[in-house]
């Protein structure tokens, strides 16, 4: 009926409604919903290509099931469970939660689906068995080039991608005195484009929050949180100092820029940034 609309002759209109509701009286309508995601991803997009193949992502996920609790109980949200996680990894709830609400409000053609597979398409080349797809790499994805639907959503897009490409990216081309052609161009082992992507991350999630503040999973971004939804991005030489780099590093560039904000609090501040 949308297809049609209103550029069809009258009678021929009528025709193809009477047509519409022929068929709609022979068949059930199936209602597909937000929550129906992962079991529909786990069968288009991340059908292993052999049982072996299952059998190795099985042994890959049984390792990140041993994650610290606090990294987990982000990655999980707080409504999926570890079978959930299972059916959509290697990405995990909450960056399935933060692309759910992206997705709908961006054009018809780029459905959640579609924005996964661009994903693991992009980095079939650097993301190996065992890691999870980082939140902050949504952003790339969802920034190129399509319209949103609502005006005040295209305006925030703008602005977001402004803020991202005249001060942000040129902040993290200044510190790691990298183009980021250049660290994309770097092999995956590369320590100095590892760490170009780690950071970008970061900021990329703070992008991802202030456009859409009402996901769970986006709201009240502490070190923690920023580092969890990034998980095996941020390395330390001792495991459980992340979000104490990932503060000294926000604090140092809050300093440098002024959209990023950190809140008072001394031990784990909120942290935004203002698009």
């Amino acid at each position: 009926r949308e297809l049609v609309g209103e550029h069809v002759a009258g009678a021929d209109q009528l025709r193809f409604a009477d047509v519409l509701s022929y068929w709609e009286g022979r068949f059930h309508s199936i209602t597909l919903e937000d929550r129906n995601l992962p079991k529909i991803a786990e069968k288009r997009v991340l059908r292993p290509k052999s049982e072996d193949a299952r059998r190795r992502l099985d042994e890959a996920f049984a390792t990140t099931e041993k994650t610290r609790s606090e990294i987990l109980q982000v990655l999980l949200t707080d409504e999926a469970s570890l079978a959930t996680f299972r059916q959509v990894y290697p990405f995990s709830p909450a960056l399935m939660e933060t692309l759910v609400a992206v997705s709908s409000v961006l054009q018809r053609e780029r459905t959640a689906l579609k924005v996964m597979l661009q994903l693991l398409v992009e980095q079939k080349d650097t993301l190996e068995l065992g890691q999870v797809v980082p939140v902050g790499d949504l952003f790339d994805v969802i920034a190129e080039g399509d319209e949103p639907f609502t005006e005040g959503m295209r305006v925030n897009f703008e602005n977001a991608k402004r803020l991202w490409r005249t001060k942000l990216l040129p902040l993290l081309e200044r510190e790691h005195g990298l183009r980021e052609q250049e660290a994309d161009a770097l092999l995956p082992e590369d320590a100095r484009g590892r760490a170009f992507r780690a950071n970008a991350r970061l900021l990329k999630t703070l992008l991802l929050a202030a456009l859409v503040p009402e996901v769970r999973s986006m709201k009240a971004l502490t070190p923690v949180r920023l580092a969890a939804l990034n998980h095996g991005s941020i390395r330390t030489p001792i495991p459980g100092q992340e979000s104490q780099e990932v503060l000294a590093r926000l604090r140092r560039w809050a300093g440098q820029v002024g959209e990023i904000k950190v809140s008072d609090d001394p031990q784990n501040p909120v942290i935004s940034v203002q698009i």
